[in-house]
C-alpha cells in the first residue's frame, strides 16, 4: 500500500521482499499497467547482506526508507517469557533494522538527508496479555531509533501504529482494526513535507 502511495506521489520506488516474490511481482505488474515503474530486490533482514546486494542498495541513492519487515506475530504460551520468541522478534525489529539503515546510509550522502519509517505499536501504551516479547522487541527498536537518529544524523519516524486491518493482524488480534490507508497516507505526508512533482527515490520493504 505504501509503495503505491509513493508511486502515485511521483517517487521512484524499490520494493523489497524476503519470500513474497509473487506478491512483489504482482505489484510491479500493476504499477506497469498504470505507467509506473517499481524496482524489486530480494532482501532478508535476518541474513547478512551479500556484497552484490549492498552495491545495489548504494546505487539506489535512497532518500526514504520504509521498514515493514516482520515475522509472524505469535503470543507466548500462558504468559511465560520465551527467549526464542523474543530473539526472533529482535532479528526483525532490532538487529535487521539497524543493519539495513546502516547499509542504506552511505548512499544518502549523495542525495539528501535519509528519512526512515520504523512502524512501532500502540501495544507499548497498553500491553496486551501474551505479547511481552513482541512489545519488548519493539521498545528496543524505538530506543535504537533514538540513537541512530542522533549518531547518524538522520530523521526517523517511529509512530505507534493503532491496530490496523491487515491479513496478519486479523489473524491474531481477533478484533477489528482501523483502515490502513488513511493512517499510512498521513504518515507518508509527514515524511515528505517538501514533496513536489519531481521523482524522489524511496525504498519500501516488507
Amino acid at each position: 500500500m505504501v509503495a503505491k502511495i509513493l508511486m502515485a506521489g511521483g517517487a521512484q520506488v524499490t520494493l523489497t521482499y524476503a519470500n513474497g516474490r509473487e506478491d512483489a511481482q504482482r505489484i510491479q505488474k500493476e504499477a506497469g499497467l498504470l505507467g509506473f515503474t517499481v524496482g524489486l530486490l530480494q532482501l532478508d533482514v535476518c541474513l547478512p547482506l551479500p556484497d552484490a546486494l549492498m552495491a545495489e542498495l548504494h546505487a539506489l541513492e535512497t532518500t526514504h526508507l520504509y521498514y515493514f519487515a516482520t515475522p509472524q506475530i505469535a503470543k507466548s504460551v500462558d504468559g511465560a517469557w520465551s527467549i526464542p520468541l523474543f530473539d526472533n522478534f529482535c532479528k526483525f525489529y532490532l538487529h535487521g533494522f539497524v543493519e539495513l539503515v546502516r547499509a542504506v546510509l552511505p548512499a544518502h550522502a549523495r542525495t539528501s538527508r535519509l528519512t526512515v519509517l520504523y512502524p512501532s505499536t500502540v501495544f507499548l501504551d497498553e500491553p496486551p496479555k501474551g505479547f511481552t516479547e513482541y512489545c519488548a522487541a519493539k521498545a528496543a527498536g524505538e530506543t535504537a531509533c533514538a540513537h541512530l537518529a542522533k549518531d547518524l544524523r538522520i530523521a526517523i519516524y517511529k509512530p505507534r501504529l493503532p491496530r490496523l486491518q491487515t491479513d496478519q493482524n486479523n489473524s491474531f488480534l481477533g478484533a477489528a482494526g482501523e483502515a490502513p490507508l488513511p493512517v499510512m497516507l498521513a504518515i507518508v505526508r509527514d515524511m515528505h513535507p517538501q514533496a513536489d512533482d519531481s521523482a524522489r527515490p524511496a525504498l519500501a520493504g516488507e
